[in-house]
């Protein structure tokens, strides 16, 4: 190998190493840039809400060494232990920053596009459903399955998340690493960001207060009846009330499509099938029962859902071309 080809080498390897950081941080600055104040306030609320992560991360990380490492455990947790640690703190900062940005251009999107595509949506659920998916949803599921999916839609998704993201920080293998945060990176800002924003919409909860309708005062009544019918009308009158207050809370920001939350099961889904088949066959369980939560619970039309799990199929597919690069190009992300 020449000289010349050594350095281009070396050049395709620092591209590699640093591209998904460098995205990472502009999509930040881009936010700060846009909304100082409620960036700034939503980076300090998530770098205070990440102290959770050690234990999430730590059964995050049992997780992958059950399925991938049966034989030696406790080897494998070692190992990683020894050589992930510091990238893990470098990943954790970019994810603050990356979901600090995230949560302010959601704050954002009714100011850059007026909310614009529910009625279209709501149409679109009744010509593939010949109902609304959320009537179809109560009418089906007996009432105690309202509490599996509060839980399976609240505080599971959310442990899902961060625990996943945790255990794939300290992941040894660089292409799949990689891969993966390629993927997260790219359906945040894709789907979270530029498509929620182009296709600006508030979701079945909320259509009688921004449309002044009563088209889906027949769903919101099953809802307050269900078992969650108390924690959904606290969280809806939260963002509610945040989208008239001048300032932000964590957590805020109304967006209906695309789904995040069928985004993010699909993404761990599809990473669990190429772990484990029957890992992947149970993390496609829980993306149906997400689909069916979110339409159950009034926050999405089906369709968002729908959209949400074929661009992130895609996206995987996509990003799946990294895993394939030669071993010389594989880098920290």
């Amino acid at each position: 190998m020449t000289s010349i080809e050594m350095a281009g080498n070396d050049v395709v390897a620092l591209r590699s190493r640093y591209l998904l950081p460098v995205l990472v941080l502009a999509y930040g600055l881009a936010a700060a840039l846009a909304a100082p104040d409620i960036y700034l306030e939503m980076l300090a609320d998530y770098a205070l809400q990440f102290a959770v992560l050690p234990p999430l991360i730590l059964l995050g990380l049992l997780a992958v060494a059950m399925l991938r490492h049966r034989h030696g455990p406790l080897a494998y947790l070692r190992r990683t232990a020894a050589t992930r640690l510091l990238p893990l703190a470098g990943i954790a900062c970019l994810v603050c920053v990356g979901l600090a940005a995230f949560t302010t251009f959601k704050i954002l999107i009714p100011q850059l596009v007026p909310f614009w595509a529910d009625p279209h949506f709501a149409r679109i659920d009744l010509l593939l459903h010949g109902t609304d998916p959320g009537l179809l949803a109560h009418a089906l599921l007996p009432d105690w399955a309202g509490y599996a999916i509060g839980v399976l839609y609240g505080p599971v998704w959310f442990l899902a998340w961060f625990g996943t993201m945790g255990a794939m920080a300290l992941h040894p293998g660089d292409a799949l690493r990689r891969r993966y945060f390629w993927a997260m990176a790219l359906t945040i800002l894709l789907l979270g960001t530029v498509l929620a924003t182009l296709l600006a919409s508030y979701g079945p909860v909320f259509f009688d207060d921004f449309a002044e309708t009563d088209r889906f005062d027949a769903l919101l009544q099953q809802i307050a009846e269900s078992p969650v019918g108390a924690y959904m009308a606290e969280a809806s009158g939260y963002l509610l009330a945040s989208y008239g207050a001048e300032r932000p809370s964590l957590g805020t920001g109304i967006s209906a499509m695309p789904s995040m939350h069928l985004a993010i099961a699909t993404l761990h889904a599809l990473l669990l099938g190429r772990l484990n088949r029957w890992a992947g066959l149970f993390g496609w369980g829980y993306v149906a029962l997400i689909l069916v939560g979110s339409v159950y619970l009034g926050w999405h039309y089906a369709i968002d859902g729908y959209v949400s799990i074929a661009a992130v199929s895609l996206i995987w597919w996509a990003t799946g071309r990294l895993e394939r690069r030669p071993a010389g190009m594989s880098g920290t992300y």
